[in-house]
């Protein structure tokens, strides 16, 4: 069945694909990808948008026909350039018959790019004609860090993750303790270290399953006083507790 409008009333639903590094330098693919999922991040905060994220998929050719097997109503796709602390984003959004619906060109710095995922995902919202209520307003503001050299730490150690590379993935915690020493009320530096130990469980590379668990409760604990709007906070924990064989305080 097709996501979106036509079944009953229900949710527009939209497929984000990956934005193109335009920078002319491959080491700036983490860039690309992770404000990928950062503007994933903020329209999943709106509830009236059904959103499906192709953020950590390698395959851009023939998007529009990927789109269509996914089965969603409206494609975002866009491409990002970044020179020194100079970034250009360009965005566009399209119906599923190739109409094009809203497209923006974003010129800026490094500094803003909170404000300038949130613009995004704001016009996305409006483009389809949703409605936000007045508290997914206020949360869709993304907590920008004090320090925005933990932002970029915490990109290149989310693209070191996913390496098929032992040793590269190894380097990810290197890049979130450096988030953290740069900014330490930055909750996802924490959340992040959190994951990476998750990673580690999930896939058997923990030599020490207990500790490891111990060290992802504590960043999760960490960043949920930090951040108590961010949901990867409570996610993180209930993956904790489910991983504990805690069901109750899991889905609590």
């Amino acid at each position: 069945m097709a996501l979106g409008p036509g079944n009953g009333g229900e949710r527009p639903a939209v497929t984000v694909l990956p934005f193109l590094n335009m920078s002319g330098n491959p080491e700036q693919q983490y860039f690309a990808e992770g404000l990928t999922e950062d503007i994933v991040t903020a329209l999943l905060r709106v509830s009236g948008i059904v959103v499906v994220s192709t953020a950590s998929h390698s395959w851009r050719p023939h998007s529009e026909q990927q789109a269509l097997r996914l089965g969603t109503s409206f494609q975002l796709e866009g491409s990002v350039r970044r020179s020194g602390n100079r970034v250009r984003v360009s965005a566009q959004l399209t119906s599923r018959t190739g109409e094009g619906l809203w497209a923006e060109k974003y010129d800026f710095e490094l500094d803003d790019i909170f404000a300038v995922q949130d613009d995004l995902a704001r016009s996305i919202t409006a483009a389809l004609k949703i409605k936000l209520e007045e508290h997914e307003r206020h949360h869709a503001l993304t907590k920008p860090p004090a320090n925005l050299s933990a932002y970029d730490y915490c990109l290149r150690g989310r693209h070191l993750a996913r390496n098929f590379d032992r040793n590269e993935r190894l380097r990810a915690k290197e890049m979130f303790l450096s988030a953290i020493e740069a900014d330490p009320l930055y909750a996802r530096g924490y959340i992040e270290l959190a994951w990476f130990d998750i990673r580690r469980l999930k896939w058997g590379e923990a030599t020490d399953p207990e500790a490891a668990l111990a060290r992802a409760s504590d960043a999760a604990e960490v960043a949920t006083t930090l951040d108590p709007n961010d949901a990867d906070c409570h996610w993180l924990l209930g993956l904790i507790h489910l991983w504990r064989r805690d069901h109750g305080k899991s889905m609590a």
